[in-house]
């Protein structure tokens, strides 16, 4: 990605529309990983989720409220989106994954 890219955003009810990236900046950050579980039709489906260890990077609650990375704790529920299939990069591509 790019400055001028065109990203989709989405808000918490699933409203999409298309946005410019300002500007796209690289730079070596602590990460963390959040191991998630979303249950769907009585399946559990567990997600992997790696954000960067900083206050600026946020998740939506079920409210719409956005919460900082930082201040999330084991229990607390968040929005995920799971789409149809598999995806890399956003496009549906038809691929198992088992991750342990």
């Amino acid at each position: 990605m790019k400055g001028g890219d065109k990203v989709i955003a989405v808000n918490y009810k699933g409203e999409a529309r298309i946005v410019s990236l300002g500007r796209v900046k690289i730079e070596t950050r602590p990460m963390l990983r959040f191991q998630l579980e979303v249950l769907k039709k009585n399946n559990r489906i567990p997600i992997s989720c790696i954000c960067q260890n900083a206050e600026t990077v946020r998740l939506v609650d079920q409210q719409g409220k956005a919460k900082s990375v930082v201040d999330i704790n084991v229990g607390d529920e968040i929005l995920v989106h799971i789409g149809p299939s598999a995806t890399h990069f956003g496009t549906a591509i038809k691929e198992k994954i088992v991750e342990k």
